[in-house]
């Protein structure tokens, strides 16, 4: 549920004394849990309440040894710098409720009282705590303190906890946790020769999150402020869906800090330490996306909000540069352009820019020479004639040059098609993304229903790989987000028009397998692509 964490643990307690003096004890297992229900605040405030129960085992080896139940009730909030530093504030303050004098009886040994802390005394609990984020990984210290009615403020349990929490996978869901305890005042206890609060303590453990539907909820002591790359099941009553957004620098790959977002006209929001945003629920359909950073320029761009999906989406930055002295040369091109019928006739058409549906068409006449002259940068053309459209084609345009492009117009080929070997989903055009993101183009979206339509007439075809590579330019770890994130939104558009989840995987590989030489704008485009590889058919029957 939205806001909403529910956790749980197990562990075990044991001493090191050695029998028969003094019996080894252990209280197993131990469990933890209970839930943490918070709610955002403005962009950087998060609020909430956390209740935790703590069930503790009886000493297996002592006879007047019982159960416990303890109950922590706490109002806990966090406040971020993720605008400026990669810093976050935690506090708060609470009361619990300590049954655990049942696990080792009064008059019980000394070392048993202190290994199970069991000393029964309810108390009020504060802490203060600042969270550093990094990439992988998060460092906290905390100072916390335990109030214990009657005693003074140094007979009170205080302590100074450093720790540290990594992720060792890209969606953070595992995490590997350990730090110490170190005791700033030893609070005497009701048994003579015991302290509540050890001179330290060390542990470690480790967590995994089974489910991360709740993207906009606040983040948590686990630094959970990433979205998942993969396509959410979607939600059958709800016609809402949310966007997260990966904001960087087209140039570096680098991630963008504290750009503001503006989605759907909605309230702005910032990027984080990492770079990511996370919408809240929004209304599916077309989405306006506009982007501003002091050191960047303003972008403006459209996403699709789908229905109970929380959607991954990669934005990138084009960095403000000084403006430098202006040098007189063309940054135009001259591009000749022609349609033919199927006879190879010249013929009237109209070619359109599918990439800008503001700019006019442009008239093809069959009669003259066509001539325009085009500012330097990527195209996306396609032709209508008679009522036939052609298949898009993609030119990049460099200032001074001579182009010329030939719309031909007839039987129009198959766009998908399953190989002749079965191993392969052939597309006659490409899979096309804006530049340094994992939007989808207009056309390239049409080419995708095509290829669902094959996979559900084919349902031998029981998995496919959708395979996302690019080109050389930039860093490659962004190039590995970059691809896994184009990857992933194929399979997300594939879902979306009817193929079954189950049949698809999606895989990044970035850089790592050129089919040409990436010191050519051609070899460029042409490495830039998506594959559709069929890993596992089974065979017609006769």
């Amino acid at each position: 549920m939205d806001y909403l964490e529910i956790f749980a643990g197990a562990g075990l307690v044991t001493t090191n004394n050695e029998a028969p003096v003094n019996p080894i004890h252990r209280q197993s297992l131990n469990a933890d849990f209970g839930a943490k229900l918070s709610f955002p605040v403005g962009q950087q405030l998060h609020v909430g309440l956390v209740y935790q129960g703590e069930h503790r085992n009886k000493i297996s080896n002592v006879a007047s040894s019982l159960t416990a139940l303890n109950h922590n009730i706490l109002a806990v909030g966090t406040y971020s710098f993720a605008q400026k530093l990669p810093l976050r504030i935690h506090a708060n303050v609470g009361y619990r409720v300590d049954n655990n004098l049942r696990v080792a009886q009064p008059g019980a040994d000394a070392r048993l009282i202190n290994i199970t802390k069991a000393y029964g005394d309810n108390s009020i609990l504060t802490a203060l705590g600042v969270e550093y984020l990094l990439s992988g990984a998060s460092i906290s210290v905390e100072y916390s303190l335990e109030m214990i009615s009657g005693g003074s403020f140094s007979s009170n349990p205080q302590r100074v906890t450093v720790g540290t929490h990594v992720f060792p996978t890209r969606d953070r869901a595992l995490g590997l946790m350990g730090g110490v305890d170190v005791a700033t005042s030893k609070a005497d206890a009701t048994v003579a020769g015991t302290f509540k609060e050890p001179t330290y303590s060390i542990y470690f453990g480790l967590n995994y999150m089974f489910g991360l539907a709740g993207q906009d909820s606040p983040v948590s002591f686990s630094s959970n402020d990433t979205f998942s790359s993969a396509p959410s099941k979607p939600a059958a009553s709800s016609n809402k869906g949310t966007i997260g957004g990966y904001v960087t620098n087209i140039e570096t790959g680098d991630a963008v800090v504290g750009a503001k977002v503006q989605a759907c006209g909605g309230n702005l929001l910032s990027t984080d330490a990492s770079g990511l945003f996370t919408s809240k629920k929004i209304q599916e359909g077309p989405c306006a996306i506009v982007i501003t950073h002091p050191d960047f320029q303003p972008l403006q761009d459209q996403v699709n909000i789908v229905a109970g999906m929380d959607s991954p989406y990669d934005f990138g930055l084009l960095q403000t540069k000084p403006k430098e002295p202006v040098v007189e040369t063309s940054l135009t091109a001259r591009v000749t352009i022609a349609a033919k019928n199927k006879m190879g006739k010249d013929i009237e058409a109209l070619v359109y820019f599918a990439n800008d549906k503001t700019r006019k068409p442009l008239p093809i006449s069959e009669l003259t020479e066509n001539v325009f002259e085009l500012e330097e940068g990527q195209y996306e053309f396609f032709a209508k004639s008679n009522g036939m459209e052609s298949p898009t084609k993609y030119v990049a345009l460099k200032g001074g040059e001579e182009k010329y492009i030939e719309f031909a117009f007839g039987i129009t080929p198959k766009k998908v098609t399953i190989s002749e070997d079965k191993k392969r989903i052939e597309i006659s055009e490409k899979v096309q993304f804006e530049i340094g993101k994992s939007l989808l183009t207009y056309n390239s979206q049409k080419l995708l229903e095509e290829i669902a339509r094959v996979l559900r007439e084919n349902p031998n075809v029981e998995l496919i790989e959708i395979a996302g590579h690019t080109d050389n330019v930039g860093a490659g770890d962004y190039n590995a987000k970059l691809s896994q994130a184009r990857a992933d939104a194929v399979l997300l558009h594939l879902f979306k028009y009817g193929v079954d989840k189950s049949r698809m995987r999606a895989v990044g590989y970035g850089e790592d397998f050129p089919v040409a030489d990436n010191t050519t704008e051609e070899g460029k485009y042409q490495n830039r692509r998506v594959e559709f590889r069929i890993l596992k058919r089974t065979d017609d029957q006769e």
